[in-house]
């Protein structure tokens, strides 16, 4: 964590910072490794935050903010959580992507996109359904400052946008949310695309050299994606699972007790 207060707001909001705001499963890890390929090197991506506590506590008081209405979270909020980096990218992200717009008014944005249907086949064959909000929420009364917390928000967002998890409430999120990112940002700022596309265009938004010989990074295919999120899922909910079963062995402990503890 960096001290509250080390970062200067107007610095950091007229800097050339990179936003890449494109739903999960867009090709965002590819991105991420093709804009480090290009020097990009402080990249803040789904899996950066892997093991960061203070970086867990800072997006859940985010989530309580801005969805639960509890507190607030404000520009040296943002320059204290992201200040250091180059690059965001996709969750948690994302689901600020209206204040980071808002908070970085200068920023290049990188919008993700691929078919709804190639989308849809990807997010659905590697991400827990709706109904493991309620595992989340239970799991988060046991130990509120992790990602359990921020998982809970999440999906909190994803059940009101799509309630039934039906195909067509998917769509309309999808595109709502890519609306949104074009609504806020200027034509000049704003880049849609695909690792499919191959360097130019990208290098061209940037004003970066295209690599010579160098293929366009492609990654986190559906397997190593739920392998990664098995084991994150592990560590990071394995304090608030450990605390449940400390507190259901001290609940068998007393109600054994008070049957048999007059025998003792």
């Amino acid at each position: 964590m960096i001290p509250n207060g080390s970062h200067d707001h107007n610095a950091l909001a007229s800097s050339l910072w990179k936003c890449c705001l494109g739903f999960s499963r867009t090709g965002t890890e590819s991105l991420c490794n093709a804009l480090r390929t290009l020097g990009y090197n402080g990249v803040y991506h789904g899996y950066t935050e892997h093991g960061q506590s203070g970086d867990w506590a800072m997006w859940n008081k985010a989530c309580m903010a801005k969805f639960r209405g509890v507190g607030k979270f404000d520009n040296d909020d943002w320059d204290d959580l992201l200040g250091d980096y180059q690059v965001v990218s996709d969750m948690p992200c994302i689901l600020f992507a209206r204040e980071l717009i808002e908070a970085y008014p200068n920023a290049k944005v990188i919008l993700s996109t691929r078919s709804f249907h190639s989308w849809h086949n990807s997010i659905t064959s590697v991400t827990p359904p709706p109904s493991a909000r309620y595992l989340t929420y239970f799991l988060s009364w046991f130990h509120p400052a992790t990602l359990v917390q921020v998982y809970t928000s999440a999906f909190l967002v994803v059940c009101q946008k799509m309630p039934s998890w039906s195909k067509t409430s998917m769509k309309a999120a999808y595109e709502e949310h890519n609306a949104l990112i074009r609504g806020l940002v200027p034509k000049e700022r704003l880049l849609e695309f695909h690792v499919s596309k191959g360097w130019e265009p990208l290098c061209e938004f940037l004003g970066k050299p295209v690599p010579e010989g160098v293929p366009m990074p492609h990654g986190n295919g559906g397997d190593e994606f739920k392998g990664r999120h098995a084991k994150l899922w592990l560590q990071e909910f394995w304090p608030a699972i450990r605390n449940f079963l400390v507190l259901m062995t001290l609940v068998v402990a007393l109600v054994m007790y008070g049957i048999f503890g007059r025998w003792l």
